[in-house]
């Protein structure tokens, strides 16, 4: 993509507070500013009206009006929207839906971002309209005197987080940390230190005594180093509360007055330290209901009783494009007394690439609703569930789409081009083509929006047994090989191009290697073995190089090894099926069906297809439970 135009300039050393968030635009786009360029002068008067900024455009200079930082960076972001958009310089004023506008990053399933990652997306945040930072740090918090929790995962020192916080300052966005309280805690009892306070391998024993002190320490250590009062203390999916060590310990109960106990002591514990916190709602619910189910309508929340007026809860929901069902739940929280903190999803989780279609499927009605309901918070979530494969250049967009819909109220493509293009000088329409890695095109072309990974599944499964290619269509080759030829030559689109490459090979590989082995059809063994097995290993293993390369630029480095495995054990599998060949072909005479081909694969999952099954890497690669 063409530079944008040096058409601006900024002043930092008159700029006052804004000095160095200005800085730090300034050092991502040096084409669009210069000493020669049309000045942006700042002024902190707020804007008529109510608004949250104002542009007033002159003759020789550019006046930005917005009384609270992050406006006035978010009214930059604006501004060079609009002019490499081309179009008219107008005056702007904005009035935001929400008061705060948030975005959570997991730094805890297998990927530790570095901080200097961090800040530059901080900066961009800022130009869309971002003020909010939810950090998710499980296990990925130094915590002292603890070692083991976060052991040998690149957790954040205390030091760490204060830089990191006062560069969030500086452009006016908020950082609130989020730990797990109850649930979500396999990383540290997987470790014999905390044997003892486990329930279940993942939940927390919530009436061991050693438990509370626990909880306090990981609460100091997250919450002190930011400015921030508030904190996000997790409490989600714990369903299995109680049925562990708990229930060998203490008389039978029903989870939802267990969990409460726990909420109310740790709920104590940030009062003392005047803390304002936060909680998944979906317990509430899920533990209220005979199928556990948080969106079912026969969930009864027994635990939200009562529940002190100091708690925040959060609302999310991922998965629904109906516009009722997400006004339903917002009624279900108001009949507890509560106006929920709403958060949506990027799907950036269990994939290579974010799945942008079906995220704007989602979060357009749930945003809609959010606004009914007046909403004081929106978020969108970029989590990384089963080992944080996904490029995370895939979520800048997200982080787009769900910035222009809450601001502009429209995912329109001139609105998403162009605020895109401002804050990461990307082009959205290519980022959306590379979707069609997960979901078939429509007839214009375009990624319909599908739940499934088919791209990571695919790229998983196992080669040799092939025990799932009866789901898989006899055109997904050549839809690979459009999308690799299709996407332009931009190096952030590197990775689902080779993707695509993979896959071209991959796919034309199972579809073709099973049916010949049974029929013994010799020349088309001896051509996959001799032709497609080695370009297929040679695009694997560029795809592997340029993965690492990737992830090494994003990610501290611990946590790659997971991927490591993934990749070398899929060319190992490879090599085991070229030695499965050369014995099958060495012998043309033999009659005798391989036995590594003589199953036959079923479907497995009815009335799915191949786009719409979510599957782990631990699902695909071998029918085995025993991983």
């Amino acid at each position: 993509m063409a530079a944008a135009p040096a058409v601006w300039r900024l002043d930092p050393d008159r700029a006052g507070p804004l000095a160095e968030g200005l800085r730090s635009v300034a050092a991502l786009f040096p084409d669009r500013f210069c000493p020669r360029g049309k000045p942006v002068r700042f002024s902190a008067t707020p804007p008529p009206g109510g608004a949250d900024f104002a542009i007033i455009p002159g003759s020789d200079t550019v006046a930005i009006h917005a009384a609270r930082r992050g406006d006035a960076f978010h009214a930059l972001g604006r501004l060079m929207a609009e002019a490499l958009a081309g179009r008219p310089e107008a005056a702007t004023r904005a009035i935001a839906p929400h008061r705060r506008v948030g975005v959570l990053l997991d730094a805890s399933r297998n990927g530790v971002f570095r901080p200097e990652l961090l800040r530059e997306w901080l900066t961009r945040f800022a130009l869309m309209g971002v003020n909010t930072l939810y950090l998710y740090l499980e296990d990925t918090c130094v915590v002292p005197g603890e070692p083991f929790i976060g052991y040998f995962r690149g957790g954040y020192t205390a030091d760490d987080l204060r830089a990191l916080d006062d560069h969030a300052h500086a452009l006016g966005i908020e950082i609130v940390p989020c730990i797990q309280t109850l649930g979500h805690f396999e990383q540290i009892l997987q470790w014999p230190a905390y044997a003892d306070l486990a329930d279940t391998p993942r939940i927390l024993l919530a009436e061991h005594p050693a438990t509370l002190p626990l909880l306090t320490r990981i609460l100091d250590a997250a919450t002190a180093p930011f400015r921030s009062r508030r904190v996000h203390l997790g409490l989600d999916e714990a369903a299995g509360i109680g049925t562990g060590r708990h229930l060998l310990r203490h008389r039978p109960e029903p989870g939802h007055a267990i969990l409460r106990r726990h909420l109310d002591r740790v709920l104590a514990l940030c009062r003392e330290r005047e803390l304002e916190p936060l909680i998944w709602s979906d317990m509430f619910f899920r533990l209220g209901s005979p199928t556990r189910d948080y969106y079912g309508a026969d969930a009864n929340p027994e635990a939200a009783r009562d529940l002190p007026a100091d708690l925040a809860v959060v609302y999310w929901d991922y998965y629904h494009s109906d516009p009722a069902h997400y006004r339903r739940m917002f009624e279900r929280h108001r009949a507890l007394g509560r106006r929920p903190v709403f958060a949506g999803g990027l799907w950036t989780w269990n994939r290579l690439w974010a799945n942008l279609p079906t995220a704007l499927a989602t979060l357009a009605p749930g945003l809609a609703a959010a606004r009914e309901a007046g909403c004081e918070e929106v978020i969108a979530t970029l989590w990384s569930d089963d080992g944080a494969e996904c490029d995370p250049t895939s979520a800048l967009a997200g982080v787009q789409a769900f910035a222009t819909l809450v601001h502009r109220g429209s995912a329109a493509p001139e609105l998403l081009a162009s605020d895109f293009r401002a804050a990461c000088d990307g082009d959205f329409a290519a980022w959306l083509a590379a979707c069609a890695l997960d979901c078939p095109a429509s007839a214009g072309g375009e990624p319909l929006p599908r739940h499934g990974n088919l791209s990571k599944w695919l790229l998983w499964h196992d080669p040799v047994l092939g025990f799932l290619d009866a789901s898989l269509p006899a055109y997904l080759p050549d839809h690979y090989a459009r999308l690799a030829a299709a996407l332009p030559p931009e190096p952030r689109l590197d990775l689902p191009r080779q993707l695509a490459r993979v896959l071209t090979l991959k796919a034309d590989l199972h579809l073709r290697l099973r049916p010949a082995a049974r029929e013994r059809r010799l020349p088309e063994l001896r051509m996959l073995r001799e032709e497609a097995l080695p370009a297929l290993h040679a695009a694997l293993a560029e795809l592997h190089s340029l993965h690492r390369r990737r992830w090494h630029a994003f990610y501290r480095p611990f946590g790659w090894e997971v991927l490591d495995g993934r990749y070398g054990g899929l060319s190992a599998r490879l090599d085991t099926l070229a030695a499965l060949l050369d014995e099958l072909l060495a012998s043309p005479a033999s009659a005798i069906k391989p036995e590594w081909a003589s199953a036959e694969p079923q479907v497995v999952y009815p009335g799915l297809e191949a786009w719409d099954c979510g599957l782990t890497w631990a699902r695909v690669s071998t029918p085995s439970w025993i991983k």
